[in-house]
């Protein structure tokens, strides 16, 4: 927050369209000792009012963005004995085992940093 305003994403599963877009507003550090969680809070312009207070929503927490990520399945990394790999697809419908250094996991992607190009079929 100290160096760019965070976005927040707002997703209303019973409605369809697009998220509401708000930004990080507050931060609460004091960890509630039942759930194990931080209380955080967005401000939206709700121009269409379609959020309504008390109500609860799906969010995201847009921390960074990385443009021109290459993604891959997660279930494409394996892990071995000298570090993360995937199989990759080769013509002749061979493949190759390729060493790959990994990076952040969203929902059922994962981030590969290095070790592919752009395209490779895993």
């Amino acid at each position: 927050m100290a160096m760019r305003k965070l976005s927040v994403e707002v997703s209303l599963p019973q409605q369809q369209g697009s998220a509401e877009i708000g930004e990080l507003n507050f931060v609460d550090n004091s960890v509630d000792a039942k759930t194990g969680t931080i209380t955080l809070k967005g401000l939206f312009t709700n121009a269409d009012g379609r959020l309504w207070p008390g109500e609860f929503v799906n969010t995201t927490l847009v921390l960074n963005q990385r443009n021109d990520a290459i993604l891959v399945p997660s279930e494409a990394i394996q892990t071995g004995q000298e570090g993360s790999h995937v199989f990759v697809v080769q013509p002749g419908m061979k493949v190759e085992m390729r060493q790959v250094v990994v990076g952040e996991s969203l929902d059922n992607q994962t981030v590969v940093t290095s070790g592919l190009k752009a395209g490779e079929t895993v």
